[in-house]
Order: C-alpha cells, then structure tokens, then sequence
C-alpha cells in the first residue's frame, strides 16, 4: 500500500477518505516553442508575453491506504516520454507507482510544446529542466501534506451554446463542408455535423478547516486567445473557470478537459484567424456562470469509497497495419470515477462512456498520460475531413475504447 510507504517518509495519511490540493505557476520562458496549431507551427511560433499564468494542479485522492494523484497542465497534449520521468521521479520520491497517477493536458492552444526535447523547438528542454519538473515534484509533495478528510457532493448541468461542432455538413444535400465554414458563407445553408455534448460536471470536496477542492470537467477546445498566429501564452477559459469559480466559492477550482476532439468554442465559429484577442475572459466568465449555478443549486451528497486503480495497455491497430497499445486508466471512488484515454476523442465517445459507466458520476478525461492524436467517432469516417485524415487508427477505434473503459469502469465499480 503506498500509505505505509508515505508514512515511512514521514508524511501523516489520514485513515479516512481524504483530499489534498496544491497548484504551482509554471509559465515558461519567453522565447518557447508553443503548441496547439500544428507542428510545423510550433517550430516558429515563439512565446513573446504571457497573458496570463499557466498553472500545474495535482489532486491528490486517499481512502487511507492507496493515495492517487491526478495532475492537470495547461498546456496542448503530453508526450509519453514527457510523462515518464514523472513516473519515475514519483516513485522515487513518494513510493507512488506509475498506475496511480494521471496526468491531463488543458489542451489550451497557446502553452508550451510538450510533446518533443527535440532543438527545434526552441527553450522546450530549458522549461521542462527548469520549470516543469521542479514544480511537479513540489506541488506533488503540497498536495500529499495537503491530505485532509473529505466529504463528496457532486452535481451536473447544462451549458448551452456555449460550444458547438466545428465539422459542418450542407443543408440542402447533406454533404461535408468541413471543420469551419467559409468566410462569407451564408449559416442558414450548413449545420453541424452532429450535436455538443453541453453536460458540465462537477465534484465538490468539502474539507472541515481547509478549503474545498473543486474539480469542473467539461468539454471543448480551449482556442479562444488569440489563433494560431498569435504568441501569447495563456490558460484560456480553463484558467478564468478555475480563478472564477474558485474565487467566487473561496475553494481550491481545477478544470479537466472532457471529450472535445470536435467541439470549438462560440467565439472560434468564425474561423481561427478571426479569434478576438480577449474572447477567452468572456467565454471563461459565461462556462463559468454554468458552474457556479450547479454549485449553488444543483449538488447533491454522495458518498466516498475504496480507491480501485486500474491501468492497462489496450491493444490497437494502426491504419498500416501495426500492432500498438495505448494506456487507459480508470480511478473508481465509491460515487464517482475518472476514465482515462491518450487521445483527443469525439464528444459522441466521452458522451457514450459517461452513460455506459455504473458510477453516479465519471469525469472522462482525454489527453492524459500521453499524446496519440484524433480519434473520431465511427460516423464521422464517412465525412471524413482533417481529423479523420490525420487519426493514427481506423473507423470504430473510438467505440472501441469507449467500449473498453466501460469494461474497466465496471470491473472497479463491483470491487469498490
């Protein structure tokens, strides 16, 4: 168990359920490669100013003997081999292995690359040196001291017009346009290939003498500060949802990431060239009212439970023919669950694995522990478009990981 562990370390675990939080800025250097357009893009687009602070939260989660740390990034996705020493330095320092920890991207489109040490992007090995890693291990170690018992509520609502499918499809014949419509192009004569998942999730640990910890799970692009040319580091509306709400509810406000592989923002409709330079404070605010009323009005009591961890490496085939795994994991909490994938998924396979899995509450979280690209929903093959063209698999890999963390979710939820 890795309470015996963190006690032989000489940190204090609490024998009953119990939730530590801390968060530390880790905005990189001026002069950083940024990710989130491209690779290519990366390779020239250099950070210039920071508009406002990227943050590294870890979550930590303990039933008395197993500890789990979830960490949340505001960056564009994660590399595996970025996550490794991670792993390993975790394990080293705290005796937490590899399976009990998660580590999620924001997906904010204007963070550092964190997907290659390669020289060509520029200052990447001197953030990650200098900045990530530092940071990681104190706000692990923060987070760990943090432990304070808890008790669970959660609740759920609906945003609404907040985020919409990028891919468009004619009204008039039912053909693909694509991921944005044409400048000029008349709204009445395209729709949205298929709808929003607008479902905002939210936990609520109430922590006697500390302050609650509150984890807000949605989904949709963080792509609102400033498009694909502009050099600016932000969090997005990731980081005005968590400083909005954490400050409206003097709590400890985390944001993780859901489904989103096809959804954009209502102030990216126009297309990226045309993202106003602050469309991300106003879009923040408004996902932020959402949150707030589910607070006030929308929570109800749920109990805590036995930390079952599962992580497994599913096999998949790649379009060429190769045989690869990818990592899924799945944390179940008595009431509530995250479930894990690598990729960026269509919000029809996050919606199916939140409605497929036994517990009253999962957070599915795309991103985590790894970088493996699009993975569309098995209709959208038809349309085909961008995403489809660049995912690393074949129709139906979505359902099927969906199908499987389903599996996993149900396997935790009878031992839980």
């Amino acid at each position: 168990m890795t309470k015996d562990i963190l006690l032989e370390k000489g940190y204090e675990i609490p024998e009953t359920f119990a939730v530590g939080s801390a968060r530390a800025e880790v905005n990189p250097p001026l002069g950083t490669s940024l990710a989130g357009h491209g690779v290519e893009n990366a390779k020239s687009r250099l950070s210039t100013e920071n508009w406002d602070e990227l943050m590294l939260t870890c979550t930590a989660l303990s039933d008395g003997e197993e500890v789990a740390l979830i960490f949340t990034l505001d960056c564009s996705c994660i590399a595996a081999h970025i996550c490794a020493p991670m792993f390993k330095l975790l394990e080293e320092k705290f005796g937490i292995p590899e399976k009990n920890v998660i580590l999620q991207a924001t997906h904010t489109h204007a963070g550092p690359v964190m997907y290659s040490r390669h020289e060509v992007f520029k200052k990447v090995g001197e953030y990650l040196d200098t900045v990530y890693h530092p940071a990681l291990e104190r706000v692990a170690e923060e987070a760990i001291r943090d432990l304070t018992p808890a008790e669970l509520l959660i609740g759920k609502g609906k945003t609404s017009g907040l985020n919409f499918v990028r891919r468009y499809v004619s009204r008039e014949d039912g053909s693909f346009l694509g991921n944005w419509p044409d400048k000029g192009q008349d709204p009445s004569k395209i729709m949205h290939e298929s709808e929003p998942d607008e479902e905002m999730q939210i936990i609520r640990f109430v922590r006697k003498g500390k302050k609650d910890v509150i984890l807000v799970n949605w989904q949709c692009h963080p792509t609102s500060s400033g498009g694909s040319k502009k050099t600016n580091t932000s969090a997005d509306w990731p980081g005005i949802v968590r400083n909005t709400v954490g400050e409206k509810e003097d709590a400890l406000c985390v944001f993780h990431q859901g489904a989103a592989g096809n959804l954009i923002p209502y102030s990216a409709i126009a297309g990226e060239a045309g993202f106003p330079g602050d469309a991300f404070r106003e879009h923040g605010e408004l996902i932020s009212q959402t949150a707030l009323d589910i607070l006030k009005n929308k929570m109800t009591p749920a109990k805590a439970g036995k930390l079952i961890i599962t992580k497994e490496q599913f096999p998949m085939k790649r379009k060429e023919g190769r045989d690869t795994t990818i990592p899924l994991t799945v944390i179940g909490c008595g009431d509530i669950a995250f479930a894990t994938t690598p990729n960026e998924s269509f919000c029809q396979n996050g919606k199916q694995v939140k409605e497929g899995s036994p517990f009253k509450m999962t957070f599915f979280c795309e991103l985590t522990n790894d970088d493996r690209g699009y993975i569309p929903a098995e209709e959208c093959f038809v349309n085909g478009g961008y995403e489809v063209r660049i995912c690393p698999h074949g129709k139906g890999a979505g359902e099927r990981i969906a199908n499987e963390l389903i599996y996993m979710l149900c396997g935790n939820y009878q031992n839980n």
